[in-house]
């Protein structure tokens, strides 16, 4: 098994119920797994972001600064967007 810390935390009353019930409910055997469970995802997301980084943003980023012409103008992104949100979805 890994090695193990104790650490106090303080938290919102409303997630020390949250966590509470998902220990009463059976989901999880301690308080301790729904918090670790919790590290765990934010850890996947923060993997995800990275990686969504390195994969797809700095790509893009390199190929709009290798040919300018690529990009759109500030003030057409602004009426590309303000027409998306006026249109019915």
């Amino acid at each position: 098994m890994a090695q193990t810390s104790t650490l106090q935390v303080t938290l919102p009353q409303e997630s020390v119920d949250f966590v509470q019930s998902k220990v009463a409910s059976g989901e999880f055997d301690s308080e301790s797994e729904v918090v670790r469970e919790g590290i765990a995802a934010l850890q996947d997301k923060d993997a995800g972001f990275e990686q969504w980084a390195r994969e797809v943003a700095v790509p893009a980023y390199e190929r709009l600064l290798a040919d300018p012409s690529r990009g759109i103008p500030l003030d057409q992104v602004r009426k590309n967007l303000a027409s998306r949100l006026s249109s019915p979805a």
